[in-house]
């Protein structure tokens, strides 16, 4: 198995608010509905997203929920909902993405091939993306995500 760059951490508690979109590319949805509120508010934190509803067979639709990072006193909008994230242990894998249909899961694959080959268990906590800024010069890069597995310490 190839090495890949993954590294660990324990991500500390937190507040989110929280967009869903649902349909073929329900990640723009719900992204844009996020921006959107941001901007109308003044709000700026890391954003995190990820499937809910995942994928089902023989649908090309799912869902995605789109978060931001806020503070406890955050209160819900209409579409939108606050959701507490626990403490949780991770690997964490940096993903630049050209073509999202390719590269984004064969990130996933090789983040849970290298938790295999390296003898960690998945943990039951929540997966997810990191949605982090691209630098310009990489004009070839659409986004850059950082990829968020959950593992069990020891």
């Amino acid at each position: 198995m190839k090495e890949i760059p993954a590294r660990m951490i324990t991500l500390e508690p937190m507040t989110l608010i929280c967009f869903n979109g649902y349909g073929t590319e329900p990640e723009n949805l719900a992204l844009t509905q996020l921006k959107q509120w941001a901007a109308e508010n003044d709000q700026h934190g890391r954003i995190f997203g990820y499937n809910n509803p995942g994928p089902a067979e023989g649908s090309p639709n799912y869902g995605y929920d789109a978060c931001m990072v806020v503070n406890d006193e955050t209160q819900p909008v209409e579409g939108a909902r606050i959701r507490h994230l626990d403490e949780g242990f991770y690997a964490v894998l940096n993903c630049q993405v050209k073509e999202p249909w390719g590269d984004i899961p064969r990130a996933w694959q090789s983040l849970v091939q290298w938790a295999d080959a390296n003898d960690y268990a998945l943990g039951s906590h929540q997966w997810f993306e990191e949605h982090l800024p691209t630098e310009e010069a990489e004009s070839t890069v659409l986004f850059t995500l950082d990829l968020y597995m959950p593992i069990k310490k020891g």
